[in-house]
């Protein structure tokens, strides 16, 4: 599988982490805000069935790595520090987290968020 990541609400930051991941040959696809709802794995595989909108959507800037490889993962997060991409909720495709939607993540992703910040 092709290297991918799933940005959410990433508004001007987005040009720029698009022209980075044009640079990686990395695949990016924004979600719109009524995909939310849909399933991480229903999304990468373009399997969107009409469904009822969630209005629990968020507005946070969130990024998912699908299909990376440890190192390319490594080297693409250096360039984003070095291009001073700074995005706090960042996650990688896991088996497990393949099957939520992306509200369920983004609400765990805060909460690891802020735990590891309290204890900073």
């Amino acid at each position: 599988m092709q290297p991918t990541i799933l940005t959410y609400n990433l508004g001007i930051k987005q040009l720029s982490f698009e022209l980075l991941c044009a640079n990686f040959n990395v695949v990016i696809r924004n979600i719109l805000p009524e995909e939310q709802s849909f399933t991480i794995n229903s999304i990468l595989e373009n399997k969107l069935l009409k469904k009822d909108f969630n209005t629990n959507i968020f507005a946070d800037e969130m990024i998912v790595f699908c299909y990376f490889e440890n190192k390319f993962l490594d080297l693409f997060l250096q360039q984003m520090r070095n291009m001073n991409i700074k995005i706090s909720l960042k996650a990688v495709l896991t088996p497990t987290n393949c099957y939520w939607n992306s509200i369920d993540l983004h609400q765990e992703l805060s909460k690891e968020y802020k735990s590891f910040n309290k204890t900073k």
